[in-house]
């Protein structure tokens, strides 16, 4: 930021207020900043722009901005502000909002408001914006009119400090700042705004500079949600009683797989891994990753033989229906642990609810496991049974298929390598990731947008997680996914995705639904065959773009990456003929999975 007696923020009140909070945020943790074009916001984008330690991003509208700004959340763990003017620029803000409030994933609303006393009446662009996030924010500020005072100043400082902690921690969310300003809002000289500035600087250097050595005005330290001791003791005591435990990895925060594979490692538990879990890909000895459960859960014979008498569940509720549906059955002890705003057991199907870290709880828990002394069961016929269930299972997926949208998704995942990062849309491809992706010890990042689950903002989440900085990014998705968000292509420049996208011209996930029967009106209202020119589309935002067979996609995704910058790589297939496909391929790993079990096929 710019300060000094002559710098832009002593002009006046407007560029003074903007200036401190923007400084405070960096101080707090905000890295990066995305804007969409507005004339109330321009004392934010200016002290944004004019801020050494931000670094600003440029979005053609409000909602793909948004969901930039949730990618970088989703992937660092740290939030990113997205700056907008105010009246229906705000409303935009809306569904990136719910996402991160449904998946905890830490995100900043930063909008710009007109004066107070607009409010409530019909001046142009003023709506009521103080409350539009509330049920999805985790807190939320309606500041005051910028002031030249110490007090003033040094409130704002607090609130951004407090905003940024907000959004982080095992509550992640979505935090929303209303900053109301009057005109002049440009950096137009107000002489006794600056000499009250100047006055302020002199009087107090730290109101208008900040705390020496780039320290925040409050250091607000993230409080970890940890288990009483009595509650270790008991989960530990019942997993080692059970003779068939099984832990359940669903959707965590980033970091957290490697911790999980070690606690159900030392327990002797399968764990099965979801793709968002951080599981399936890590560097782990020993654990039993099962990662074909959707398929070969389906049979209701495999599903009895794999019966546990004890569930761990981690976490959100797992991708695979079928799973959450099975974990809800049966007569086994049902733990859940998670902290977090949400409740993790929508099915209200758990015995234990254990409100806590993660990872703080597992840690201490296997510390629990290691010194407790309880003789547990043999478990290695269980360990066995699972491990050669899922084998068969992953080798006949291994093998050709006969859908080419699983085949697009196992080559993706193929393709990652140690470090890389995968972004999955929701629909069709999280389920195809779900079920061929297998496991592996190199680390690969899974993202996706399962809080609502939509498919809006796919395009823009997946340049910000790139943009964070975890480096070249794949991004699977289908055709409606990519044509939802197209202006989010806009962003492409600020990092680098390689797109695949699936384009069955329509939505191919409706064909698994019973209203597919009736046709009509099932092609025209439900899966909607689009009739794009994807091509024309990417080249509008100047993106290569280029149309390859499943053949050929292994060595287009390899010379992408090593091309650099952000394209497309299209791969057609049929969605009718998907559903037929999509059958013959899990029944052939169920096929795989009974003869494993020694049941007849």
């Amino acid at each position: 930021m710019t300060r000094g007696q002559d710098g832009p923020d002593a002009a006046n009140r407007n560029q003074l207020w903007a200036a401190a909070l923007l400084d405070e945020l960096a101080r707090s943790g905000v890295r990066h900043v995305v804007i969409a074009p507005g004339s109330r916001s321009t004392p934010l984008v200016l002290a944004a722009h004019r801020n050494p330690d931000l670094i600003v991003h440029v979005g053609l509208d409000e909602r793909s901005a948004a969901f930039f700004a949730l990618g970088i959340g989703r992937a660092s763990g740290h939030p990113a502000a997205v700056i907008t003017t105010s009246g229906t620029a705000v409303a935009n803000l809306l569904p990136a909002a719910v996402e991160a409030d449904r998946a905890e994933v830490p995100l900043l609303l930063l909008t710009a408001d007109r004066p107070r006393e607009l409010r409530d009446g019909d001046a142009n662009q003023s709506v009521r914006q103080p409350g539009i996030f509330s049920t999805c924010a985790r807190a939320e500020w309606d500041l005051m009119h910028p002031e030249v005072s110490t007090g003033a100043v040094t409130h704002l400082r607090a609130v951004a400090c407090r905003a940024v902690a907000a959004t982080r921690g095992s509550g992640a969310g979505p935090v929303h700042l209303n900053v109301p300003f009057r005109k002049p809002l440009e950096p137009t000289l107000v002489e006794s705004d600056r000499e009250a500035i100047l006055a302020l600087g002199a009087e107090v250097r730290e109101v208008r500079e900040g705390r020496p050595d780039g320290a925040p005005w409050v250091r607000i330290h993230d409080a970890v949600p940890f288990a009483a001791p009595t509650v270790v003791r008991d989960v530990a005591e019942a997993l080692g009683e059970a003779e068939r435990p099984l832990f359940v990895a669903g959707h965590l925060a980033p970091g957290c797989g490697d911790v999980v594979l070690r606690a159900a490692h030392a327990v002797g538990a399968p764990i099965l891994a979801d793709p968002l879990s951080g599981a399936r890909f890590a560097n782990v000895d020993g654990a039993t990753r099962i990662v074909t459960y959707d398929t070969i859960l389906r049979d209701e014979e495999i599903a009895r033989a794999l019966e546990p008498d004890l569930i761990l569940r981690l976490g959100r509720t797992p991708t695979s229906a079928v799973t959450a549906t099975w974990l809800a059955a049966g007569d086994a002890r049902r733990i859940a642990i998670d902290a977090g705003p949400l409740w993790k057991d929508h099915s209200a199907s758990v015995h234990d609810m254990v409100v806590a870290d993660p990872v703080a709880f597992l840690s201490v828990l296997t510390r629990e496991v290691g010194i407790s002394g309880h003789q547990t069961p043999d478990r290695s016929e269980w360990l066995r049974t699972w491990r050669d269930v899922d084998a068969a299972a992953r080798t006949a997926f291994e093998g050709d298929l006969a859908s080419i949208e699983l085949a697009v998704a196992r080559t993706v995942v193929r393709s990652a390598e140690d470090g890389d990062s995968i972004f999955v849309s929701s629909s069709m491809p999280i389920r195809d990731v779900d079920t061929v992706s297998g496991a592996g010890d190199r680390l690969v990042a899974i993202h996706a947008n399962r809080g609502a689950s939509g498919i809006d903002g796919v395009v823009s989440t997946a340049l910000g997680a790139a943009a964070s900085g975890s480096g070249p990014l794949v991004a699977l998705l289908g055709d409606l996914a990519f044509l939802h968000d197209a202006n989010g292509l806009a962003l492409a420049r600020a990092a680098d995705v390689v797109f695949v996208v699936v384009n069955n011209d329509g939505g191919g996930i409706f064909h698994m639904l019973p209203v597919s029967e009736w046709d009509p009106p099932f092609t025209e209202l439900f899966a909607t065959p689009q009739g794009r020119d994807l091509a024309t589309h990417s080249a509008s935002f100047g993106l290569p773009h280029d149309v390859v067979s499943p053949e050929e996609l292994d060595a287009a995704l390899s010379a992408a990456l090593a091309a650099g910058g952000t394209r497309v790589l299209e791969v057609r297939t049929d969605r009718e003929r998907e559903v037929d496909a999509r059958a013959t391929d899990r029944g052939a790993a169920v096929r795989a999975a009974r003869s494993a079990l020694g049941l007849p096929t």
